[in-house]
Parts: C-alpha cells; sequence; structure tokens
C-alpha cells in the first residue's frame, strides 16, 4: 500500500541532479543509447519547471 509522500524542494533538486550525473555517466558508457537519454532529460527539464513555478507561486 502507497503512501502520499511529501518531499521537499531541496529534496527533488537533489534528485534531478543526481539523475543528471548518472545521465552523463550512462552517456559516457553508451553513447549510441542517446535518444533514451535526450527524453529523459527532457522530462527532467519538465519536472525542475513544475517545481519552479510553484516555488514561484507560493513566493507570490
Amino acid at each position: 500500500m502507497a503512501k502520499d509522500m511529501h518531499l521537499s524542494d531541496a529534496d527533488v533538486r537533489a534528485i534531478i541532479e543526481r539523475a543528471k550525473v548518472r545521465g552523463a555517466e550512462y552517456d559516457s558508457q553508451k553513447p549510441y543509447d542517446r535518444g533514451y537519454r535526450a527524453a529523459t532529460r527532457a522530462l527532467l527539464h519538465d519536472i525542475e519547471q513544475t517545481i519552479k513555478g510553484h516555488t514561484e507561486a507560493q513566493d507570490g
């Protein structure tokens, strides 16, 4: 059974940064699979923009 999980903005930013680092490591090992990484980078960008918009709305 899943519980509602609430992460702070800092937690989410840390997760995104770790994903970027791991993605760069993956790209260096498997350069032929860049399409997958491009899609993942686009998703991370969307998440960052959502957080930014949410934070700006709270700061109001």
